[in-house]
């Protein structure tokens, strides 16, 4: 089941040369068609990348300091990452602790290189929590 917190690796099955990990940062119980999704890159020092920084000791699925890339995020549906994943276009991989999705969330309302889209999206989500 996808929720805000999932993780997924793109690439599964070799079918696609991406293979960084996803992270859903948004709630699709409470919006099916707009599904923030954030990737993770390895951290090079460009700007930006230093805005939410996620170790290994944070989440297991790491094997080196990765960096949320907020300006790579991107707004799908539900039935678009489900589709992928039937496919096998996607992989899910082990949820963040709330800790750390609230971790990120944070990062997200203050960089400047998320869009105005992405963060309404997520201070609605907010208020009906």
């Amino acid at each position: 089941m996808i929720r805000a917190g999932s993780v997924f690796i793109t690439g599964a099955m070799h079918r696609h040369v991406d293979d960084h990990l996803w992270i859903v940062l948004s709630d699709p119980a409470q919006d099916r068609n707009r599904v923030l999704i954030v990737n993770l890159t390895t951290c090079r020092g460009y700007l930006g990348h230093d805005d939410c920084v996620l170790r290994p000791a944070g989440y297991d699925g790491l094997d080196h300091p990765s960096c949320v890339l907020f300006q790579g995020a991107s707004i799908c549906t539900l039935a678009d990452l489900e589709a992928s994943m039937q496919k096998g276009l996607v992989e899910l991989r082990g949820p963040l602790s709330a800790e750390v999705l609230q971790r990120v969330k944070d990062a997200a309302e203050r960089t400047r290189f998320l869009s105005g889209e992405g963060k309404q999206l997520l201070r609605e989500q907010a208020l009906a929590d």
